[in-house]
């Protein structure tokens, strides 16, 4: 019961470490994404002018 306990409570500590690293990877993709999309239009208004 005990090391039931334990367990549970080191998952939780893990989740809750887990949680924010997901939400910065996942804001760092978007990134990439957005940059990816907006970089060759940046380009090409570049060389419009």
């Amino acid at each position: 019961m005990q090391q039931e306990r334990e367990t549970e409570t080191l998952i939780a500590a893990l989740l809750g470490i887990f949680e924010p690293m997901l939400i910065l990877v996942m804001g760092g993709v978007m990134l990439i994404i957005v940059l990816a999309i907006l970089l060759p239009i940046f380009d090409l208004n570049q060389l419009v002018h």
